[in-house]
């Protein structure tokens, strides 16, 4: 079973629930062009990005969210927790530690309101 497949799954079928057409890259046939240029044609016709980490990442994911960052679109990033010895891969771990860091600057900057952050 590939990482998150089941959560995948569980996300897929509450944003149906809920009226959304959710695109998930997982679940994509065949493609005419490179699986990394098809992905982001599909993060261009989307509305919203919803990126979903865990242990391990690639660089297609890492590519998706750079092209929805170009395409100013609203992103929700969601990261599960480790259990016992499980570990992230290092490349995750230091895009994590950057991400929030950067992700906290923007926020600061940006609203007039208190935000609270959960890890």
């Amino acid at each position: 079973m590939a990482e998150l497949e089941y959560d995948r799954q569980i996300a897929e079928q509450e944003l149906k629930n809920m009226n959304v057409n959710p695109v998930v890259f997982e679940v994509f046939p065949a493609l005419s062009s490179s699986p990394c240029k098809a992905c982001r044609e599909e993060v261009d016709s989307c509305d919203i990005f919803l990126m979903i980490l865990w242990k391990v990442d690639s660089p297609a994911v890492w590519e998706e969210y750079d092209e929805a960052l170009r395409q100013n679109m609203p992103i929700l990033v969601l990261v599960k927790s480790l259990v016992g010895d499980e570990e992230r891969k290092r490349s995750l771990r230091k895009r994590l530690v950057a991400f929030s860091s950067d992700l906290l600057v923007h926020l600061m900057r940006t609203s007039d309101h208190p935000h609270i952050l959960c890890s």
